[in-house]
């Protein structure tokens, strides 16, 4: 509805692509933590891998130290031994790190993927309530010009009033523009209450753009 009480032109839907298949807010949200709390084992099990490593490396150099420089044959055996054991565990640990990137990789892609669902929700729910919204106004519309022929009648009249007060050199008060506004206050005003206790677009867009900004970014 325009001010004048005439219906608003129809509201421009946004585009929405196809579903195709893409999981919920609440699937990608379930799919999140699962992943986090895995990688958090991942991590510790690459943490213990790494520690091995650097024990390895210390006995492998103490090895060394006492082959070569103590000539003693028994450390040329453990050396050898340290040796494949510290090539084994370099693998396991380069393959542990992989599995790592991965998951992170994993992990950005769906914090990209929850934005979009994000986002296809509150598309879904703009265009759910412009069409109720405009359902609404063609019925206000059709109650109004029911009403529009008394509103003209009630504007002449206060017109005329005007122009008499003026005509006995009487203030002629508030103008009859002004009246007919006074009249629609007060006709909306118990509705006031509730539209004014709920928050403002403005405020709701600044939360929401919040909240997206927090995001982690992602391809």
């Amino acid at each position: 509805m325009t001010q004048s009480g005439r219906p608003s032109k129809k509201l421009t839907m946004v585009d929405l692509p196809k579903n195709n298949g893409q999981n919920t807010v609440e699937e990608i949200e379930k799919s999140i933590q699962a992943l986090t709390e895995k990688r958090a084992s991942l991590d510790a099990e690459a943490q213990a891998t790494r520690e091995a490593l650097t024990r390895i490396e210390a006995e492998r150099d103490q090895a060394a130290y006492e082959a070569y420089i103590d000539n003693n044959e028994a450390a040329r055996e453990r050396l050898n031994a340290l040796e494949d054991q510290h090539r084994l565990t370099l693998l396991e640990l380069q393959r542990r790190e992989d599995v790592l990137r991965k998951a992170d990789a994993r992990l950005n892609h769906l914090q990209a993927e929850k934005q979009r669902a994000q986002r296809q929700a509150a598309v879904e729910a703009y265009n759910a309530a412009a069409v109720r919204q405009q359902a609404l106004a063609k019925e206000l519309d059709e109650a109004m010009n029911a009403l529009l022929p008394r509103f003209e009648q009630w504007q002449t009249y206060a017109l005329q009033i005007y122009q008499l007060r003026m005509n006995l050199w009487h203030s002629p008060g508030r103008t009859p523009r002004r009246l007919l506004a006074d009249v629609m206050h007060t006709y909306m005003n118990p509705f006031a209450p509730q539209f004014f206790d709920r928050p403002s677009p403005k405020r709701t867009f600044q939360e929401a753009s919040a909240e997206q900004r927090s995001l982690p970014s992602g391809n």
